[in-house]
């Protein structure tokens, strides 16, 4: 069958050429009076009842353009590749010249030429300004004819044209594909601008504000509108590192990349630990600006601090309940126990005591180390907030009844989104606290409310209250409220520091309201769902519930 052996298929899919016409975007599309004007031209200059432009990829042959005064020829079909005339002009890059082709070998025994639909052929490849022959603009005639050199001068020339039509259109296509992706990498900056978790800064090259982004205000209390205009060194460098801050801009203007960790203030005064990284970038034609991000090692450095500071404070905590544990064994080695029996049991009682100190000291200090170190993970559910209460209040109620401390629930009817067991830990932790610093016939009470964009949990004790000057620091390690905390009620000096670790793995906070002599009201705020809405399993007031009495 014609075709099966075609000679010049294999060749037809030369590099880059069937790129070159997908970048046209014409293949099965409709007619476009551009080609439709010279096929007509072609048909009417050289005298032929059919001119075409066929556009040819690595499998067929598309009629993009047809004027047929006669024939079975319609713009919009598709043929086999292997019954293409306008392949040997494709593959050969010159004019192919059939008179008869009946007497042609490389198509004579093509089916139209049998039928004697086609009789005489002439085509002329249609080659992009890049050297690709992507099709053909071809005229045919039913009989055959001798084709003069005028009639290929004439083709040749209307074939140029519909090369540069073709060139045009893949040039605008072009143009509108890198606009295109020039607007998506603009709107991707954006984002990753915007939605960056370090602050960002943008700086002329005189060290004004251009732009920052969200994180930097957050970081910094600022507004944009309250930044940009004005010099970056007169908004968050203090004045004793004024000098300093000049310097690395300097570099950074001269093209160096610097990368320091430094103090900056906040718009309030207050000091903040960053690192910040400054690079070069043009920010108008031959004028070079700063690029700087800026991101908070406040934590980090606190971390290290204390670092520095456990092996001393841990060597002391542990000395104390050592020496008593020491000197009880010791007693009770020398034959205390049975010279004096209640003495005896009085020392056995008080390494037991000991004993279990240290067991929550060493405790404690590993829960400490694994939430510094990052390895304590919140797989975080919804959850009501009434469970919570009550699996905090069973476990702290038997420690009330001993102390003779009430302990009451207001409980509203609230899921929070958050990891129970932590949440639970902390509650414990906040309510034992509580009950521990209560007189007897006091009453601690935990609730639950929701409150603007935050689910808040609130833990209120009648005790003894905390001085203003303490209020600041005791959710640090190791500060307590008084120095013999530690020891009259057996606590680590790690708890709420712990929690409040646990409270900012959830991005929630934790807070104290106290006056001495009335009270304290330790709170635990969770934020609410993204989407700023809490999803209630409940309605109506809190009621409060009596939840145990000694």
């Amino acid at each position: 069958m014609y075709g099966s052996t075609h000679p010049w298929l294999p060749r037809a899919s030369a590099p880059g050429r069937v790129s070159a016409l997908h970048e046209a975007e014409m293949l099965d599309t409709p007619a476009e009076e551009c080609l439709d004007r010279l096929t007509r031209l072609a048909a009417g200059l050289l005298g032929t009842p059919a001119a075409l432009v066929n556009l040819l990829d690595d499998e067929r042959e598309f009629c993009k353009s047809a004027f047929c005064g006669a024939g079975p020829y319609a713009a919009g079909q598709s043929s086999p590749l292997e019954r293409s005339f306008c392949l040997h002009a494709v593959v050969s890059k010159r004019p192919v010249v059939i008179p008869d082709a009946r007497l042609d070998p490389r198509v004579s025994r093509h089916p139209a030429v049998i039928r004697g639909e086609i009789g005489s052929y002439l085509g002329i490849p249609l080659i992009t300004h890049d050297g690709h022959p992507i099709g053909s603009l071809c005229v045919v005639d039913a009989v055959a004819r001798e084709w003069t050199e005028r009639d290929v001068a004439l083709l040749s020339d209307l074939a140029s044209s519909a090369a540069s039509e073709i060139d045009l259109r893949r040039e605008l296509l072009r143009r509108s594909r890198s606009e295109a992706a020039l607007e998506l990498e603009r709107a991707c900056l954006e984002q990753l601008f915007t939605s960056a978790p370090d602050g960002l800064v943008l700086l002329d090259p005189h060290d004004r504000v251009l732009r920052v982004n969200p994180e930097f205000t957050r970081m910094f209390g600022y507004s944009q509108e309250e930044v940009v205009g004005r010099t970056i060194n007169s908004l968050i460098v203090p004045e004793d590192g004024q000098d300093d801050a000049t310097k690395l801009t300097s570099r950074v203007a001269s093209g160096k990349r610097v990368a320091a960790e430094v103090t900056r203030r906040r718009k309030d005064g207050t000091p903040l630990s960053v690192s910040v990284l400054g690079a070069p970038i043009e920010v108008e034609r031959g004028q070079v600006g700063v690029y700087g991000i800026y991101r908070d090692i406040g934590e980090r450095k606190e971390i290290e601090r204390l670092k520095e500071q456990i092996p001393a404070i841990v060597c002391h905590e542990l000395r104390t309940p050592l020496t008593a544990l020491r000197g009880s064994l010791g007693l009770l080695a020398g034959g205390l126990m049975t010279a004096r029996p209640e003495r005896g049991r009085e020392m056995l009682d008080m390494a037991v005591r000991n004993t279990e100190r240290l067991l929550r000291l060493v405790g404690d200090l590993l829960d400490m180390e694994r939430l510094n170190a990052g390895h304590v993970s919140v797989e975080a559910r919804w959850y009501p907030a009434d469970e919570l209460i009550a699996q905090a209040l069973e476990v702290v109620r038997p420690a009330a009844e001993a102390a003779g401390v009430w302990l009451i629930a207001h409980s509203a009817k609230t899921r929070v989104w958050c990891d129970p067991d932590r949440i639970v830990q902390v509650l414990i932790n906040l309510v034992a606290n509580a009950v521990k610093f209560s007189p007897a016939g006091a009453t601690v009470w935990l609730g639950v409310e929701e409150a603007g964009t935050e689910v808040v949990f609130s833990i209120r004790d009648q005790g003894r209250g905390i001085p203003a000057e303490k209020l600041s620091a005791i959710f640090e390690p190791f500060e307590q409220v008084e120095m013999m905390d530690s020891r009259e009620k057996g606590g680590t000096g790690l708890g709420l520091a712990i929690c409040r670790r646990i409270a900012g793995l959830h991005r929630g906070r934790m807070w104290v309201e106290s006056a001495p002599g009335v009270g304290s009201t330790f709170f635990l705020g969770l934020p609410a769902p993204r989407d700023g809405r809490m999803d209630r399993i409940g309605a109506g007031s809190p009621a409060p519930i009596p939840a145990s009495r000694a």
